[in-house]
């Protein structure tokens, strides 16, 4: 009784960012578990689950006027909500200029980080993966003039939960609802790799062709394709369509790999191994063929050469996102979060 009375209270409004369509996945988890929420987000090519997309684009008159709309939305979007759940380090206004009046309205914010919004790693050598200037002291005092005003900090995985202190790891959520698992059968000497950087630097994109470039040069049979500038559904299509998903060589792993798994998909993608062990060893059954950027080659040949069960990690693949990833599962730990606050 007392649960149901927590959650009548609970009026939620997740944006305006939706990285992973998390904003949109969250709350439609939220609103089947019977609590208000809304999401809101900008302007999406990728067409990802949101319930509300900000305008822009037009005229200079259109632009001016939009931006007056989207303003009083928001004012409007500040009074109705008691909690705010906000992603990538931003909030309603710049610079999260905002902060201060949920306090004083008594309204509670989450903020959840989820990439190069807290990395510092990318800026190491003085640049970040768009090949940008990374100021590393800038994000550490944004982060920690967040921590001040928001009420809790979360994180994606816990290759980030080590740049904010005192953070609670949120996977990424997933519906599975939404995808079915459908293995493949395939012999790994003739096989389809799908590689799907939206940004290729990032996603050491060239590392990865060329691996494969050589290895078609040494006669193995591939079919290599590399899906960009998709909406999510065509994504999600191309996945079903392959038999390998290449991801990123990074520390860990993302919204790719996580759907392509459910789908009962084997990935190759780079993570860091001791990472596996944060958050009570809930990572630690983690199927996901390991590579990074010095022995690429070498784990795509083994995979060629069938030393990788590729049905049996498709399998545990889908289980690992049924554990860790599900959607039904994460909204019940959102909840408890919330009513925490």
């Amino acid at each position: 009784m007392k649960t149901n009375k927590l959650k009548k209270k609970l009026k939620v409004f997740h944006g305006l960012v939706n990285y992973g369509t998390q904003a949109g996945m969250l709350a439609k988890g939220l609103k089947e578990a019977g609590i208000e929420a809304f999401s809101v987000s900008w302007p999406d090519p990728s067409k990802r689950i949101i319930d509300f997309e900000l305008l822009s684009g037009g005229s200079l008159l259109q632009k001016v006027k939009k931006h007056t709309i989207n303003n009083i939305l928001k004012i409007k979007w500040f009074f109705k909500y008691n909690v705010f759940h906000f992603y990538f380090g931003s909030s309603l206004m710049p610079n999260s200029l905002d902060l201060y009046f949920y306090r004083l309205f008594r309204k509670k914010v989450v903020m959840e980080y989820l990439g190069h919004d807290v990395d510092f790693c990318l800026g190491m050598n003085g640049l970040d993966y768009r090949n940008r200037r990374c100021d590393r002291m800038k994000k550490i005092k944004r982060i920690r003039s967040q921590a001040k005003w928001v009420d809790r900090q979360l994180v994606c995985s816990p290759y980030y939960y080590q740049f904010v202190d005192n953070s609670i790891i949120l996977p990424l959520a997933l519906d599975l609802n939404e995808y079915e698992y459908t293995p493949r059968v395939a012999d790994n000497k003739s096989i389809t790799i799908m590689h799907c950087p939206t940004n290729r630097t990032y996603k050491k994109s060239d590392l990865i062709e060329d691996a494969i470039n050589k290895l078609i040069e040494e006669g193995y049979k591939i079919n290599y394709k590399c899906i960009t500038n998709v909406t999510h559904a065509k994504l999600k299509e191309e996945f079903i369509s392959s038999d390998l998903i290449i991801d990123q060589l990074n520390p860990w792993y993302g919204t790719v790999t996580i759907e392509a798994m459910a789908l009962g998909r084997p990935v190759i993608c780079g993570y860091h191994n001791h990472l596996t062990f944060y958050d009570y060893g809930k990572f630690k059954d983690l199927p996901i063929i390991n590579a990074d950027i010095y022995n690429i080659y070498d784990v795509l040949k083994n995979v060629l050469e069938n030393k990788y069960d590729l049905v049996e990690i498709g399998r545990k693949s889908r289980e690992f996102v049924e554990n860790v990833h599900d959607l039904k599962k994460l909204t019940k730990t959102l909840i408890d979060i919330y009513n925490t606050l």
